[in-house]
């Protein structure tokens, strides 16, 4: 039992079981145990015993007995629980609380090994909750209020522990010094881990709360470095450079460490205690503001999360471990008889025996355990070397004592009669051998140190008669050696199939996979299937076997490697992707005017059109070309590997300038917005509206007496100037004769001379007649005709007095035959006219008002 690993089977250790060894040390081992209590009452615990060769120590066994004292004056969240003080056989051990977890040095080790990003917000919460359980621990008082002056002096990695759960706790104060202390500290004599120890410490000086603070410097400066700080070729070598403080700034490694982070570390490691923090609290709360400032927030959910994603493996081993544990049916172990023990009559209760040191001797324990206390579901694991060793004797020996069988096992069943039935406990002493053999019975080493006070029950069961008893006659010698010989046979098979069967339970069947590409985010396929999407380190448990390994990142060509997976040998994947050659893979952009901005999504390119652009990845691009004065043109498009894509844009300009002609000339034009009746430009042709809003669509009208009015739509294209050229053909009517009714007085105006260009002009111009009183209402008359009203200025329409809601021009009205009265209203022209049209059925009419 030499290494840590499931024990074959429960071992009885005073009130507990030992269940695994979990670690062992120079001067003490570590079980894993279970304790039970009243009403079905069950706890995992770790059990501390100090190792045999160190048992005779007297200045350790102090030590060893201070720390409990120690660490079971200390409740707080962040320091482990000593639940028991006590001696089994002369050894003294420590019950307390079981943590399942990891420390921090396997923490350390492993993100080394697989190269793991450090995480600085997850290092500082750690460290934040060392430091209250420690500031706690340093301001410890009795119960008199006097302080105790705690000092752990083994601040280290190993003694960090964080459970699968996030909880943060210290461990370890064996070589803890407190005020009136039994055992004490010689002078000059070094007492902690090296690497870990304060510039005090190392000269063997008197050290305070502040030695303690410069090795938590130590494991926070490694934490975030993943490198070791204080190390050399030999312990000297390693206690000079802590003596000198010899160091490198952690940004030297890391240099994702802030300067206020690094401060922080570098105050902590300070070779004048002086200058250091002056408590565990005031670098917690260092940390804790660092956080704050640099907006970081981390939980122990958190860390829980990191721990169970980072130690899968380990917390499901250590759920089956769990399970095989249950499947023992464990009972509590009874108390032995007031005949046959040495405790005290008035036996303490469970919750007692939390409180006060419980002393066992190997006595009690044989006293007290009996077969009944243990059911095992499968008779318990045993050893292979035991296993060897039963096929031997059932190969060498036909027919053996069951002394020399059962003490096969003795180690293990700590002198329980695991290897006969219950029956055969009442079987006479003369049976139990086969004296007529012509081997001698082999037998086991003396006992002394085990012999108990008072005999056990099973005494006689293991003792071997001095004197041989024959049996009557042979054939009953005979029956008896092949029962002895089938006995042993089966004992044999049954320890060579468990024993497998321990080597097949405990196997490593996981054929872990590191991938480690770097932080910038991959792809990871197994098989085809996609696995994980993100930075790297990353840790696959894989089955032995084929396995088909891929990774993929944007801008690299893809790699893919096919292996086989080997139980408990990892594979670590750390290659170099290849760059993927984009030097035929881009774009042109060419537009019309030149001299355009290029934007490709927010980034501008640099330089005008024309453009051409290469070493660009695949994908989908949105491509912006801006001028001023124009509007800007937008393109969505997929750029593949190896292709060149062609742009050509034609810029709308911004402003467009409408150059109106007509034939005949001297003609009035007018421009409204397609959309509504507003006008936007008007004049004489030939001339030139400018500055018309290239976003909008336009209807011009142009019109001259004796002629049709001429109407079109106008679409602004890609061109700074436009030309619109209207054709007018002659009207057959004359335009209806106008009676000026309005308030105002027309302005005298020179006769105009007849136009020469045309000798068939047929329009003419009437006073305008007396309005009159009342007005006429429209003749009755069967069928309708159309009117068409324009007007300079445009002017609001009333026809016989009702408002149309329209406004000049207004083309091919239809109104039923007969006269009608129409006034032109525009109040900022003080504009009123009224004229009265006679319609005739099926004609059409004219108003021109100028």
């Amino acid at each position: 039992m030499s290494e840590p690993g499931i024990l074959p089977k429960p071992v009885p250790f005073g009130k507990y079981y030992l269940l695994e060894r979990i670690n062992v040390g120079g001067m003490a081992e570590v079980f894993k145990a279970k304790a039970f209590g009243v009403e079905g009452f069950e706890r995992l615990l770790a059990i501390k015993q100090i190792l045999a060769n160190i048992a005779e120590d007297e200045g350790f066994i102090s030590m060893f007995i201070d720390e409990a004292k120690i660490a079971g004056q200390l409740t707080h969240p962040n320091i482990a629980q000593i639940f028991d003080l006590g001696q089994v056989d002369g050894s003294y051990f420590i019950a307390l609380e079981y943590i399942s977890g990891k420390d921090l040095k396997t923490q350390f080790e492993r993100a080394r090994r697989i190269g793991e990003k450090v995480s600085i917000p997850r290092v500082c919460y750690v460290l934040m909750k060392v430091c209250e359980g420690l500031g706690y621990a340093h301001e410890k008082s009795d119960p008199q209020g006097r302080p105790l002056n705690i000092v752990h002096r083994d601040i280290s990695p190993q003694n960090i522990l964080t459970s699968f759960e996030g909880e943060v706790k210290i461990i370890d104060f064996g070589i803890a010094k407190a005020q009136g202390k039994t055992s004490h500290t010689q002078a000059g004599m070094i007492k902690g881990k090296f690497s870990y120890m304060s510039p005090e410490q190392v000269r063997g000086l008197h050290v305070d709360h502040r030695s303690d603070i410069f090795s938590l410097g130590v494991v926070l400066y490694e934490l975030l470095t993943l490198e070791r700080l204080f190390t050399g070729e030999s312990d000297f070598e390693t206690l000079e450079k802590i003596r000198r403080v010899e160091m490198s700034p952690p940004s030297l490694y890391n240099p994702h460490i802030p300067k206020a982070l690094e401060d922080i570390v570098l105050r902590a490691l300070s070779g004048n205690p002086e200058e250091r923090y002056q408590s565990a609290y005031e670098l917690g709360e260092a940390l804790e503001r660092f956080m704050r400032e640099q907006g970081y927030y981390y939980t122990n959910k958190d860390l829980a999360a990191y721990m169970k994603e980072a130690f899968s493996a380990d917390i499901e081993f250590e759920n089956k471990k769990l399970e095989y544990y249950r499947s023992l049916n464990l009972q509590p172990i009874q108390e032995a008889p007031p005949v046959a023990s040495r405790r005290p009559a008035a036996d303490l209760s469970w919750g007692d025996e939390e409180m006060e040191t419980q002393i066992f001797g190997r006595e009690d324990a044989i006293a007290i355990v009996d077969d009944a206390d243990i059911v095992y579901a499968d008779e318990g694991f045993e050893v292979l070397q035991e296993d060897a060793t039963q096929v031997r004797v059932a190969a060498n020996h036909a027919a053996v004592s069951e002394e020399a069988s059962t003490r096969e096992f003795e180690r293990w069943d700590m002198n329980l009669d695991l290897g006969a039935s219950p029956r055969r406990r009442d079987s006479r002493p003369g049976e139990e051998l086969d004296l007529d053999l012509d081997i001698e019975p082999r037998q086991a080493a003396p006992l002394t140190a085990r012999t108990p006070a008072v005999e056990p029950r099973r005494a006689s069961h293991n003792t071997v008669p001095g004197a041989s008893a024959r049996p009557a006659n042979p054939a009953q010698k005979r029956k008896k050696s092949g029962a002895n010989f089938g006995i042993i046979a089966l004992v044999a098979i049954l320890v060579i199939v468990l024993g497998l069967g321990v080597v097949w339970f405990t196997r490593d069947t996981t054929a872990p996979v590191v991938f480690a590409f770097g932080e910038e985010p991959v792809s990871i396929y197994i098989d085809g299937e996609l696995v994980h999407q993100g930075p790297t380190p990353f840790e696959w448990e894989g089955t032995p076997g084929e396995v088909t390994l891929a990774v993929e990142r944007e801008g690299f060509e893809r790699f893919e490697t096919q292996t086989t997976l080997v139980a408990g040998q990892p594979l670590r994947l750390a290659e170099e992707l290849t760059p993927l050659d984009y030097s035929n893979t881009g774009f042109t952009v060419a537009s019309t005017p030149e001299g355009a901005k290029v934007f490709l999504g927010d980034e501008e390119l640099e330089g005008t059109t024309p453009l051409e652009i290469r070493d660009r990845k695949p994908g989908s691009y949105t491509l912006r070309v801006v001028l001023a004065e124009h509007f800007e043109a937008e393109e969505t498009f997929e750029l593949k590997l190896d292709q060149v894509v062609e742009h050509s844009v034609a810029l709308r300009p911004a402003k467009i300038d409408l150059k109106v002609s007509s034939d005949p000339a001297r003609a009035d034009y007018t421009i409204y917005t397609a959309e509504g009746s507003e006008r936007v430009a008007r004049g004489r042709t030939p001339d030139t509206a400018k500055g018309l809003d290239a976003s909008q669509s336009y209807r011009v009208v142009v019109s001259r007496s004796g002629y049709q009015d001429w109407e079109s739509t106008f679409e602004p294209g890609t061109d700074a100037e436009a030309t619109l050229n209207a054709e007018l053909a002659r009207t057959e009517s004359e335009p209806a004769v106008a009676r000026d009714t309005g308030s105002a007085t027309r302005p005298t105006t020179a006769t105009r001379a007849p136009d020469r260009s045309s000798t068939t002009r047929t329009e003419t111009t009437r006073q305008a007649a007396a309005r009159p009183e009342p007005a006429e209402p429209p003749a009755a008359s069967g069928g309708t005709g159309t009117v068409s009203i324009a007007s300079r200025p445009a002017a609001r329409i009333y026809i016989n007095d009702k408002d149309t809601g329209q406004y000049t021009p207004l083309m091919n009205h239809r109104l039923p035959a007969g006269t009608h009265k129409i006034r032109l209203v525009n109040p900022e022209f003080n504009l009123n006219k009224t004229y009265y049209v006679e319609l005739k059925a099926g004609g059409e009419e004219r108003i021109i008002n100028r």
